[in-house]
């Protein structure tokens, strides 16, 4: 029963993976409007992350990396399913029938010479700009949360600080409103200016403004925001 129990966790944990990912990759391409931002996520079993964008290999350049990096740093490059992807292509089941396949001698001509292959290449995060991995990461948290199927609070600091004008707007009009039942936004004065203000105004149920108090060396809470409402 241990055992049926754990695959059945295994299993569902998997099939809620595939859920983040998809709905991470909706959601920020829904803010983002870029082409091939991302086109592939992937969650490992502690719900690390793997980023990739879509990218055409010939079977030379294919051979090549099998020579080069091997099979594991090709798998990494690719990801899991381009690797699955690959065995679908050959019809095989493994990834050393895989180096079989791509193992040749120098010059040696073969039936996949000419052919490309639709895989992906992955895209480290750091080489995502600001703004970029501030969006990606409000999608996972937005997917995450639609995925548990619960009602939880979600709290955001500075959430404009890295997005530019454009990227504001989708937040403000499609991310904030539906993210959660329970949105507590931290922003500066300069960040929730009048137009994303007004946008926010019918989902807002309490707004407060904090000034610190040089004097008394202590933060003031008072009721209303910077902009908007009575303090316009």
């Amino acid at each position: 029963i241990n055992v049926m129990m754990q695959d059945m966790v295994s299993a569902l944990l998997a099939r809620k993976r595939r859920e983040i990912e998809a709905e991470t990759l909706r959601l920020s391409k829904e803010i983002l409007r870029k082409e091939h931002f991302i086109d592939l996520i992937e969650l490992d079993e502690q719900f690390g992350f793997a980023l990739y964008r879509q990218q055409p290999y010939s079977f030379e350049e294919l051979a090549a990396l099998f020579s080069n990096i091997g099979a594991d740093d090709l798998a990494h490059r690719i990801g899991t399913r381009g690797v699955s992807a690959l065995l679908g292509y050959f019809q095989v089941d493994s990834v050393a029938s895989l180096k079989k396949i791509f193992r040749r001698e120098k010059g040696q001509a073969t039936l996949y010479d000419g052919k490309t292959f639709a895989l992906y290449k992955r895209i480290e995060f750091q080489q995502l700009s600001k703004g970029e991995k501030q969006i990606f990461i409000l999608s996972l948290y937005w997917a995450i949360i639609k995925a548990s199927g619960r009602d939880i609070p979600f709290v955001i600091d500075t959430p404009f600080a890295r997005i530019d004008t454009e990227h504001r707007e989708q937040i403000a009009e499609k991310m904030f409103p539906s993210i959660s039942g329970q949105v507590i936004i931290l922003s500066t004065d300069e960040e929730i200016t009048p137009p994303y203000y007004s946008t926010l105004r019918p989902y807002i149920a309490q707004e407060y403004t904090l000034t610190y108090n040089e004097q008394a060396g202590q933060t003031e809470v008072s009721p209303g925001y910077s902009f908007g409402g009575s303090n316009a």
